[in-house]
């Protein structure tokens, strides 16, 4: 892994911690710093050199603490650098752990409906395909009828499959075709598809009435609670 060719500099602590310094002096405890910055620690005869003078270095030693192999570092700056190391090396391990759970994912067909679904690590059981699973009658919906279409409650996926059921695809498009002349009267109240559809249905006697009030119970009851006996639109 390369080496990280910055650290951070705090200019409010710098300014503050060589108010008492010569321009000379801040201008060799800088260029001691970015020496350690990329060396950790130097003896002292490369400080000095560094410095280009005795009495400089002696000015500004205090800034330095001796290791126990009697070379100088700045403990500020080593904080620094192992924070900004342990950070980098968190983002790294984080992209790696995206970048396997993306590949992943990408291992599993789209055709495959009963296949399972990585999302954050976790399975999650035919979720994108329950989501995007458009059904037939729904889509005639969407593509023919636009007054059906602006009914508050549209088709659900299972209100279709419980429609075929009990009539043929055939007849629920019939029947759907019929409601796109009638959803705008202002006679009526139209919000459910499925309710409005199932009544005119009903009302043709498509399914056996024995049967469905077998099925349904003697009247079905809507969604505000009020009994659903086949005779009210909604």
């Amino acid at each position: 892994m390369a080496k990280d060719p910055a650290f951070l500099l705090y200019y409010q602590d710098f300014i503050v911690g060589t108010t008492f310094l010569s321009n000379e002096q801040v201008g060799a405890h800088t260029r001691i710093l970015c020496h350690l910055a990329d060396k950790y620690s130097l003896p002292e005869k490369d400080m000095i050199v560094i410095c280009q003078s005795q009495d400089v270095w002696d000015a500004i030693k205090d800034k330095y603490v001796k290791d126990k192999d009697g070379k100088f570092y700045n403990k500020r700056l080593r904080e620094e650098v192992i924070k900004r190391k342990k950070y980098a090396e968190s983002r790294r391990k984080n992209r790696t752990k995206q970048e396997d759970m993306n590949n992943t994912s990408k291992t599993y067909d789209p055709h495959m409906e009963n296949g399972d679904v990585i999302e954050n690590g976790d399975v999650i059981i035919n979720k994108v395909f329950k989501e995007n699973e458009i059904h037939s009658l729904q889509k005639f919906v969407s593509e023919n009828l636009p007054n059906v279409s602006k009914l508050e409650k549209q088709l659900t996926l299972d209100e279709c499959k419980k429609l075929l059921k009990d009539y043929s695809e055939e007849k629920v498009k019939d029947k759907l075709l019929a409601m796109e002349n009638h959803v705008n009267t202002k006679k009526k109240k139209y919000v459910s598809t499925y309710l409005t559809v199932l009544t005119w249905l009903k009302k043709d006697g498509e399914l056996n009435q024995t049967n469905w009030e077998k099925r349904n119970g003697h009247g079905s009851r809507s969604e505000n609670g009020s009994v659903f006996d086949g005779t009210d639109e909604l």
